[in-house]
């Protein structure tokens, strides 16, 4: 399987399946890790049309789930 890619160096094209990982609440005493597969998103755009590129979009494959900003990690899902 392919090694993890940080977000900081590299980023999925749009619409790329991928299996990723993010630390959501980071330092706090509910910190939790998070594996999963989806796809990346894009970036979160604001009412003015302005790009917002620390707030990554990675949607879950099964359900309504989705991280914005959370993922470090990821790697291609090859079929």
């Amino acid at each position: 399987m392919t090694d993890w890619i940080n977000v900081e160096d590299e980023m999925p094209e749009i619409g790329q399946r991928v299996e990723y990982k993010a630390t959501v609440m980071e330092g706090h005493p509910s910190e939790s890790v998070i594996q999963d597969i989806g796809s990346f998103d894009g970036y979160y755009v604001d009412e003015d049309g302005k790009e917002w590129r620390g707030m990554h979009i990675f949607v879950q494959e099964h359900g309504m789930g989705f991280l914005t900003g959370d993922v470090q990690f990821w790697r291609p899902v090859h079929d």
